[in-house]
């Protein structure tokens, strides 16, 4: 479902399988389940459940073609995605672009994240990850995906503050390179990412937390 252009309106309850326009595990295909591109204020998502696809829940700015020309199109903000479940998806089912602010993420679940370790995209394998400004997850789970919860470099030239209030990432797979559980990488920005941790655990995963360069970290 794209959904653009929107107030305050609600996706709810729908479900989606095999949507693999480009076959199976495509990196390329839009097989996504909801979609809110461009400009979306006060949306919210809801108990969506998705099978086999590339993205479950996935937000964008309105960068056409790749371009970037996102201010013709506007981006999400202050959007929910709650009580929402993706099986077996190629890319983190729960993904965040660059271009959004204050998305908040709650009760939701990613099993089973597939990745064939190409190397070819930092969310290959992902549960969640987040790229906007602000980004929220409240009581998410990733479960037995490749990898856990990402944070990815993005310069959005002010203080960002990511947080994760009672997650979890539990049955990592074996054999990924860089499979970490919470991975906030290096931040190109210095004295600008933020990431707050709250109440989350780690259950029979290979490595737990990385903390890399001009990255904040803060636990309560």
């Amino acid at each position: 479902i794209w959904v653009q252009c929107t107030a305050f309106a609600k996706i709810s309850g729908f479900r989606c399988k095999d949507v693999l326009d480009n076959g199976p595990h495509s990196v390329t295909g839009f097989s996504y389940g909801a979609y809110p591109y461009g400009m979306n204020y006060g949306l919210v998502v809801e108990d969506v459940v998705t099978r086999n696809g590339r993205h479950s829940i996935y937000t964008t700015g309105g960068n056409e073609s790749g371009t970037s020309a996102w201010y013709k199109y506007g981006y999400p903000t202050k959007n929910i995605i709650r009580n929402c479940v993706s099986y077996n998806s190629y890319a983190a089912p729960f993904d965040t672009h660059e271009q959004g602010s204050d998305i908040v993420f709650m009760d939701c679940y990613a099993y089973n994240t597939i990745s064939d370790n190409s190397g070819t995209s930092t969310t290959l394998g992902k549960g969640f990850s987040s790229r906007a400004f602000r980004d929220t997850f409240i009581n998410c789970h990733a479960i037995g995906c490749s990898k856990g919860m990402l944070v990815v470099d993005v310069d959005h030239g002010d203080e960002n503050l990511i947080k994760f209030i009672a997650c979890t990432v539990s049955d990592t797979f074996n054999g990924f390179n860089g499979a970490y559980s919470f991975d906030f990488a290096n931040h190109s920005a210095a004295d600008e990412l933020i990431v707050e941790m709250i109440n989350c655990s780690i259950y029979s995963c290979d490595r737990g937390i990385q903390v890399g360069n001009n990255v904040k970290l803060r636990f309560n």
